[in-house]
């Protein structure tokens, strides 16, 4: 089976010519294997699929083979996911937030949203441990807006009760800025929690910009009307 594999990829990774153009090609292969030929036809694919997807991820260009290693830490992963959809439906969600200290006037110029989860088993959740599974699986985009919304919610009060006037910077993650809809869902958190929008700063990675999306670029320019950069 693998001399086979081998050998798709050999012929996939030859140069393509088309019309005088050179263009190099890659292909990230998943194997799944069987001894039993009663075995569901249907599970054999999703394994090789499986098995696809993680190639793309850590062995690109290369082929994986599914194997129990491979099926625990899909399993794993998949109750991750349902934890964080727990974490959502309970609203388990805390937004800690870190100073941003102008060390020349010595005073706070802002406050960084950051986001956790108080789990009432597992504990509090440091973000490592679940947004790159919020972000491969959608769910980013109803946690930020939940920390969008705290975030704002807490300026205000700050502001209410006659502290200092802080920025509060969120950060966007690549999948959000690829979600249309973006400006709406910012422009209806300001318009719900009441906070001012030169209070509220976006904040995003040179990455995820560089892959900004049309629609992405249309919030932008909405956004940029209600003072927010």
């Amino acid at each position: 089976m693998l001399p086979i594999v081998e050998r798709i990829q050999e012929v996939l990774s030859q140069p393509v010519v088309i019309e005088g153009n050179i263009f190099a090609v890659s292909a990230s292969i998943g194997v799944s294997v069987t001894h039993d030929r009663n075995d569901d036809p249907g599970a054999l694919v999703r394994a090789a699929d499986n098995a696809m997807y993680a190639s793309k991820s850590h062995n690109r260009g290369g082929y994986t083979v599914f194997d129990d290693e491979l099926r625990s830490h899909i399993d794993d992963r998949a109750q991750q996911e349902r934890l964080l959809r727990t974490a959502l439906a309970d609203d388990l969600f805390e937004v800690h937030y870190q100073p941003q200290v102008q060390l020349a006037q010595s005073r706070i110029m802002g406050v960084e949203a950051l986001v956790r989860i108080r789990h009432p088993a597992l504990g509090l959740w440091q973000p490592a441990s679940f947004l790159p599974i919020a972000e491969t699986s959608g769910l980013i985009v109803p946690v930020g807006d939940r920390v969008l919304r705290a975030a704002a919610l807490q300026q205000v009060a700050w502001r209410d009760s006659g502290g200092p006037r802080v920025e509060v910077p969120v950060n966007l993650s690549g999948r959000e800025v690829r979600e249309s809809g973006l400006g709406d869902r910012i422009a209806a958190a300001i318009e719900d929690t009441g906070i001012d929008p030169h209070d509220l700063t976006l904040e995003l990675t040179e990455t995820v910009y560089a892959e900004a999306t049309r629609s992405f670029l249309e919030s932008l320019t909405r956004l940029k009307g209600l003072f927010i950069f």
